[in-house]
């Protein structure tokens, strides 16, 4: 019956992760990362992306990169004195080990609001040296 039957299997990273957590819970359909840069033609312009927090500009970039719908800006970026490390971490499968930041603007701290990758896979290289942010912290695109 299954004489010239052919079993593979795709990587986790080839699955859709519709529903699932922004690091990678794979579940879904078959389909790509999607991964794609915060630029047009000249002739149109660039998207400006602002991320803030509490009333706050923290970030603001024509240079972001979205990956699974976040996006991921440039670390020079980022307002300087915002982020504090913190201890957290996780692990995506196609992207690596994420580290987090607390977000701290004025007396207001949002802990683990902000994560990037040290290290990213060869899958995830576009995030090198790149921010993202999350819980409370608004990313806005205009």
């Amino acid at each position: 019956m299954f004489r010239n039957f052919v079993a593979f299997t795709l990587p986790r990273y080839a699955r859709d992760t519709r529903g699932a957590s922004r690091h990678g819970r794979q579940i879904g359909q078959l389909s790509c990362p999607r991964v794609r840069r915060n630029a047009a033609p000249s002739s149109i312009g660039t998207m400006t992306v602002t991320a803030s927090y509490q009333g706050a500009e923290i970030a603001r970039s024509d240079r972001t990169v979205v990956v699974e719908g976040n996006h991921y800006f440039p670390a020079d970026d980022v307002q300087q004195g915002v982020l504090q490390p913190s201890e957290t971490h996780t692990v995506c499968s196609w992207k690596g080990e994420a580290s987090y930041y607390d977000v701290v603007v004025g007396e207001h701290r949002n802990p683990d609001a902000a994560w990037y990758y040290p290290t990213p896979k060869e899958a995830a290289a576009e995030i090198a040296d790149r921010v993202a942010f999350w819980k409370g912290v608004t990313v806005s695109e205009s």
